[in-house]
């Protein structure tokens, strides 16, 4: 997985009231959850670019107060008009535990339904999994050699060692799409 570092200041009012002056102002409210309980504080909107607006998931290193913390992001609340971030849930994690998240697919390969014309339809970009960090990898490879067309290729598919996916084994990551042209061909 990717790594990334964020700095924090400890809040101690918490609310709707002096969130909204916080984000007013570029600061974005974030919590951290812990088995020790949970630790509130506020970072600067645009050090969120690089780990919100990609499709890789990080592990995240926040320091708040001179305290570091390992995490990952919970959750993320965007503003529905204007998509800006409103505040991150983080879970702090531990290299010995296991940890669920999502990680991005990567599809590569050749395709002989592609050569003949078809067209590849990405079902879904993401897998969700179970593992320790250590075993989680950066994106899944999910090779598309020797789809044929109007076939796809499913959950059930991809081989992770060390790794749990927890997707239905039936879902559809991607399939090639019979074009119209030669479905007249065909038939």
């Amino acid at each position: 997985m990717k790594e990334a570092n964020l700095f924090g200041i400890k809040r101690e009012e918490l609310g709707k009231g002096p969130s909204g002056r916080m984000r007013k102002e570029g600061v974005i409210p974030c919590v951290i959850t812990r088995k020790e309980g949970n630790i509130h504080f506020s970072s600067f909107i645009n050090d969120f670019n690089p780990i919100v607006f990609t499709p890789d998931t990080h592990v995240v290193h926040v320091e708040v107060d001179g305290q570091k913390y390992k995490t990952i992001i919970k959750e993320i609340q965007f503003n529905p008009l204007t998509e800006e971030v409103r505040h991150v849930d983080f879970l702090e994690v531990m290299d010995d535990q296991l940890v669920e998240c999502e990680l991005p697919l990567e599809i590569s390969g050749v395709s002989p339904g592609l050569q003949a014309g078809g067209k590849l339809i990405t079902k879904i970009r993401k897998l969700k999994v179970r593992g320790l960090l250590s075993n989680l990898p950066t994106r899944i490879p999910v090779s598309i050699n020797g789809l044929e067309l109007g076939k796809s290729i499913r959950v059930k598919n991809v081989a992770l060692s060390g790794v749990e996916i927890l997707n239905s084994p039936n879902l559809p990551i991607a399939s090639i799409e019979i074009p119209r042209a030669l479905r007249g061909q065909k038939a």
